[in-house]
């Protein structure tokens, strides 16, 4: 059975589903539609509880937002972030950072450098995952090799965290770290970094940078009416050597001398702009991109924005470089 206290919801259909489950099987058993008062702030996280026939009850958190994913350089303070554990040293530091001038960092401050017997969590807050979306952030880490080990963990509300990698021994260069989370669309989700340690031996510790999970399909300056007469897409949207973008324009206002078509890195670099001679409007048109820049560079892994634009009207679609 499925409940909801919450002043802004209201549950208005409830299914549930009879199974003999097994130790370790998964199935769905139960489902349930809900309406939103017109008042809802948003974000919200609103908590259903689930109670099992054993007696055994559960509360699952859903994130009522209309801007999903999350995006944090930690220049904001700690925000809705939470850190827990045993000697939990996780902290915001500006002694090392990817931009501007903050991360999270697990060690001491001043000291630069963790403890023994550490089992340290640092957790995003709630946010709800977009469709196709991929996980990225910056990190650096200085780890004893084979001993001392950190976790990049998702969880969607269950409290059963999946781990999506692993790291040890150093890396002495902000990187850029992508996790493909098509898994999760659509489901209220968060991301932990779990850092332990053994009894012995440290070294400086791990750093935590701009956390992103960007929102796809983005929309600006249209109408309904517009949007149908225009449409953008990328697939596959994770691509290794190349990837296809897609559009169409059926608006007899516009040649293809008002339209543009660029590329934008994530921190809103122009990284490339196409050739609007080859352009069928009407029909569609397809083009292939290498992941390379305007002067035929490859450019490195990371997040990109297809942007499509008229004098008043844009359509933005999200890339993602993994080579």
């Amino acid at each position: 059975m499925v409940s909801c206290s919450d002043p802004y919801v209201s549950i208005s259909q409830l299914f549930v589903y009879m199974y003999s489950l097994e130790p370790g099987d998964v199935d769905t058993v139960s489902g349930w539609t809900f309406t939103i008062d017109p008042g809802c702030p948003t974000p919200y996280l609103a908590e259903f509880l689930l109670c099992f026939a054993c007696g055994d009850t559960s509360f699952i958190p859903v994130m009522i937002t209309t801007q999903p994913g999350i995006s944090d350089n930690m220049e904001s303070g700690e925000g809705d972030w939470t850190h827990y554990g045993t000697y939990d040293h996780w902290h915001l530091t500006e002694h090392r950072s990817n931009s501007p001038t903050h991360s999270w960092y697990c060690g001491i401050e001043n000291v630069w450098h963790y403890t023994n017997q550490n089992d340290l969590s640092l957790i995003s807050p709630y946010f709800v995952v977009p469709p196709d979306s991929a996980l990225s952030f910056y990190h650096l880490y200085f780890m004893e090799t084979n001993w001392d080990y950190g976790y990049v963990e998702i969880d969607n509300g269950s409290g059963w965290w999946r781990t999506l990698d692993e790291y040890n021994g150093t890396l002495n260069v902000w990187t850029q770290a992508y996790y493909g989370i098509s898994d999760y669309n659509g489901q209220t989700v968060r991301v932990r970094f779990r850092f332990v340690s053994d009894y012995s031996t440290y070294a400086e510790g791990w750093y935590v940078d701009d956390v992103l999970v960007p929102m796809l399909g983005v929309q600006e300056g249209t109408t309904p009416g517009n949007i149908q007469k225009m449409s953008l897409s990328v697939h596959p949207s994770i691509f290794r050597y190349s990837t296809a973008i897609r559009f169409t324009i059926q608006d007899p206002r516009y040649t293809i001398n008002d339209i543009s078509l660029d590329i934008y890195d994530i921190n809103g670099r122009l990284v490339r702009s196409f050739d609007p001679e080859s352009w069928i409007l009407n029909h569609g048109s397809t083009i292939s991109w290498d992941g390379k820049d305007q002067t035929n560079r490859k450019l490195g892994n990371g997040v990109y924005f297809v942007t499509l634009r008229t004098a008043d009207q844009k359509l933005t679609q999200k890339a993602i470089l993994l080579r």
